[in-house]
């Protein structure tokens, strides 16, 4: 629910008041589980989630009997694995085994929360309350009150707390008690897929902080409506421009403001007093509280900036620009608050200098879609990369995404070096005075924001290597050119054609006067030289447009920007200095090259198991799984999606894992590439029977069916740990993850291996596995 569609009226027993007190925002708030630690909910490499798995995968993880795992699935939603003891036939022997192999995920979001306590009722909070306040409310003896509070955090369920869960509170005693409304719970605070969720209720409100606690929602006492609260949640996001930080905040039912948000403050913004809080509202509204609205202060995690909301979505701290930054305009309503001292060229300056760190420190992969277009090396942030074939071509796609809140951007080298390979750059289409600076940086041998470079290399065209660091001089011109492109490009729209023409030729004349000098150099003189005349060009048009009093106005006011803003052309030099040691120090490059086709099919059976049916089991690098059907045992014919860790422990009983495949795209088709050709994943329904033919996990040399040349790797929930079997049919240790991805290109692997027998192998070589 969107807080400002339900605005309901506060609790009365806590008014709500006109706004938060930012330097004490979570004054007044007490939570009663404020102290409890959040439940982390997401499921861990694995494990068996007992909310949604099928009842024979939660007997085979959890050895159980059918009809105990039945229960299991009845008693859903689980809130925590430990509490599968409350069902008949588990125990609390298994607690070890719930805790490690199954986890728990949410079901429904927000969750139900049936037991929540009521304002002004007189329930006992069974999350929160002490002992002598249980033991008067609901007659429970001392011992089982004791283990119920050890037992928290409680679910909203409270059959799955009765014993041996918690030994002396029965089914019928629980029962009692929530009929006759005797008790009550507080719903615990979570975590999972990113996202931090905490009760907040009209009476005591709540703080709800991330896992990095420099995000918070300080929600005060009497903002939720309602007799019982509502979930609130705190979700940090990847950054704006990859840095600036940012985060989604919303309280899951009705509420009335004011409330606050906490963020940190951008990086490198030490000792710069203007940050502005921006507000994405979600419907293509945005707004900003600046430093008069919001307060900074220092937590021991670090700087953070504080500020109120009426409404709630997303968050973002960032470097401001001018109050009359046209860059803005459209973006930000520009208030008398914001008004500040600092002058244009020390914020632009700001701004440039903590954009370069940026794009210094974070550094992306290229997407590969298929590894026969083989790449090495990091782009930049903002630099997009992706490499695929197209036939036997290999294809490098470079985008520059680096466009940011302020219409700004960065300038990166488009000329690749070495090898053979063809080379094409164009650009998107933007305004009018934009497209010009695009067609020049291009021309120049240089990608703008918006533009697209396609690299295409055959088989044996040797290497090719594309400077992935940021233009210095083009990247500063940039920015300081784009603080009025909004606008001129606007008035040159309006301009008619032969007029436009003429400001085309002024560009054009600029550019071969200054010929098309390299860096802040022609960014910075090209914009003093266009200044005037152009200036010129737009008062004479406006004039001719005395009948169209708006048009008039546009051309008019675009003609006052430049006069203002291309005068101060050297802008662009001040960039250029403040940004140049760091962009000079990021020296990414990104190494192309295209590979032959994938080899020849195995010898047949090379892979088959002991399941009969010339199938083996693929795994790629994010961990999924897939079913390899083949040819005799030979050439692959068809890959199956392994949907849940339960099917392939099964599946893996009786086949070989061929590790670290590498998936890829052909057309609308994903396909995975195996020995002996690329072979497509298909969408069906798998089964397994845990009965059939098995590894028997000793050596064919000792009446076996593990041949040699085989690698084994101990289950992932015991830990980590694979050995090889060699030629001999001596096993030894493989000591890290480099020789085990090395061995497993050539050998495949047994998974899930017990240890004793890995112990019990009779044949030890004398030094651990090497591969080279």
């Amino acid at each position: 629910m969107t807080p400002s569609a339900a605005q309901a009226e506060p609790s009365p027993q806590q008014p709500a008041t006109s706004s938060v007190d930012l330097q004490n925002p979570q004054q007044g708030v007490a939570d009663p589980v404020a102290a409890m630690r959040p439940l982390v909910r997401d499921c861990k490499v694995g494990q068996i989630d007992v909310n949604t798995a099928a009842p024979r995968e939660i007997e085979r993880a959890l050895h159980l009997a059918g009809p105990v795992a039945a229960a299991v699935v009845s008693g859903r939603p689980w809130h925590r694995t430990v509490d599968l003891i409350s069902v008949p036939g588990i125990g609390p022997s298994k607690e070890t085994l719930l805790v490690e192999r199954a986890c728990a995920t949410p079901t429904e979001l927000p969750p139900p929360t049936p037991l929540a306590c009521v304002t002004g009722g007189d329930a006992v909070d069974l999350q929160s309350a002490s002992l002598e306040q249980i033991a008067s409310r609901t007659g429970l003896g001392r011992p089982a009150i004791e283990r119920l509070i050890a037992a928290r955090p409680l679910p909203q369920n409270l059959e799955q707390i009765v014993a041996p869960r918690v030994p002396g509170v029965s089914r019928p005693a629980v029962k009692r008690l929530v009929d006759d409304r005797a008790v009550c719970v507080t719903p615990a605070p979570f975590r999972f897929a990113g996202t931090s969720w905490r009760w907040a209720s009209g009476r005591h409100g709540a703080v709800v902080s991330a896992e990095d606690p420099k995000y918070a929602l300080f929600v005060p006492p009497g903002r939720v409506a309602g007799d019982t609260g509502a979930w609130a949640t705190v979700k940090p996001l990847p950054g704006e421009l990859g840095v600036l930080p940012s985060a989604d905040f919303h309280i899951h039912g009705p509420w009335t403001p004011e409330v606050a948000v906490r963020v940190p403050a951008p990086p490198h913004s030490e000792g710069i007093d203007d940050v502005v809080v921006a507000h994405d509202r979600g419907d293509g509204d945005m707004s900003a509280s600046f430093n008069q609205g919001t307060a900074e202060s220092m937590t021991p995690e670090g700087r953070v900036v504080t500020a109120p909301a009426s409404s709630l979505s997303t968050f973002t701290t960032y470097l401001p620009g001018s109050c009359g930054d046209p860059g803005r305009t459209g973006l930000f309503a520009c208030s008398d608050s914001a008004a500040r001292d600092t002058s244009d060229r020390a914020l632009s300056v700001q701004w440039a200098t903590a954009m370069a760190r940026t794009l210094a420190l974070a550094a992306t992969n290229c997407d590969v879609r298929n590894v026969r277009a083989r790449t090495a090396g990091f782009t930049t942030s903002g630099l997009g990369c992706v490499a695929d074939m197209n036939g036997e071509t290999g294809e490098w796609t470079f985008e520059n995404k680096s466009s940011v809140l302020l219409s700004s951007g960065v300038v990166f080298p488009a000329v690749p070096k070495g090898g053979t390979f063809d080379g094409s750059a164009v650009r998107g289409d933007m305004g009018v005075l934009s497209n010009w600076l695009a067609d020049s940086a291009i021309e120049q041998g240089f990608l703008p924001p918006n533009g697209k470079l396609t690299v295409r290399k055959a088989v044996g065209s040797g290497d090719t290597v594309l400077d992935a660091a940021a233009a210095i001089g083009w990247s500063s011109g940039w920015v300081s050119a784009q603080q009025v492109v909004s606008v001129v490009d606007e008035a040159l729209d309006l301009l008619p054609l032969d007029d436009l023409d003429r400001a085309r030729k002024l560009y054009v004349a600029c550019s071969a006067e200054l010929g098309l000098l390299a860096g802040a150099d022609f960014a910075g003189a090209l914009l003093e030289c266009l200044s005037e005349p152009l200036v010129d060009l737009l008062e004479r048009a406006a004039e001719r447009y005395a009948g169209d009093d708006l048009r008039k106005s546009k051309l008019a006011s675009a003609a006052r920007l430049v006069a203002r803003f291309l005068g101060k052309a050297f802008i662009a030099v001040d960039l250029a200095l403040s940004a140049a040691g760091v962009w000079q120090s990021q020296g990414r490059t990104v190494q192309m090259r295209t590979l032959s086709p994938p080899p020849p099919p195995p010898t047949t059976g090379r892979f088959d198991g002991p399941s009969g049916d010339h199938t083996y089991i693929a795994r790629i690098s994010d961990g999924r799984t897939y079913l390899v059907e083949t040819v005799n045992g030979g050439r692959p014919s068809r890959a199956i999606h392994i949907g849940t860790n339960g099917l392939f422990n099964c599946l893996a009983m009786s086949r070989y894992v061929v590790d670290d495949v590498q998936p890829s795209q052909e057309g609308d088709r994903f396909v995975l590439i195996l020995p002996g050709g690329t072979t497509p994943v298909v969408d069906l329904e798998l089964t397994c029977d845990p009965a059939g033919s098995a590894w028997s996990y000793t050596g064919v040399r000792h009446s076996g069916n593990v041949s040699d040349n085989v690698i084994l790797k101990m289950p992932d929930w015991l830990g980590t740990g694979s050995w090889f079997i060699d030629g001999d049919g001596k096993i030894s240790s493989i000591d890290d993850g480099g020789t085990y991805l090395c061995l497993a290109r050539a050998h495949p692997v047994i998974y899930n291996v017990p240890f004793d027998r890995i112990s019990a192998w009779p044949d030890v070589a004398d030094h651990p596995a090497a591969c080279s």
